[in-house]
């Protein structure tokens, strides 16, 4: 490899990235909503494509998922579709997490 060669993070092929923000809150919770939440997501995916090398067609966002089997089937999904990567970086009202792991899809039990 010469000196003048750049490998971006997520250029890798199989590379999926699902970015989830949360916002809006059940009636009655004491956290308050934040607008910016859609634009920040936006905003990250775009840097993720410019700056990291990602593919568009591999970048998933959701925004406000209504349930929690809307995020966990996200996640499936995106885990399913890698190989080797999967990155889900998460962003609320109260807290800021970035997670990048491994993902592999469980063994799927026998057809019978």
């Amino acid at each position: 490899m010469s000196g003048t060669e750049t490998h971006l993070l997520l250029a890798a092929p199989g590379t999926r990235v699902l970015l989830v923000g949360s916002g809006t809150y059940a009636a009655g919770s004491l956290l308050p909503e934040v607008d910016a939440v859609p634009g920040t997501v936006a905003d990250l995916g775009r840097c993720l494509v410019e700056r990291a090398g990602l593919d568009p067609a591999n970048l998933t966002t959701l925004v406000d998922p209504a349930t929690p089997m809307e995020l966990g089937a996200a996640l499936v999904e995106a885990a399913e579709q890698a190989n080797p990567t999967c990155s889900s970086f998460t962003t609320s009202a109260t807290a800021w997490s970035t997670r990048t792991a491994s993902c592999t899809s469980p063994p799927r039990p026998p057809s019978t």
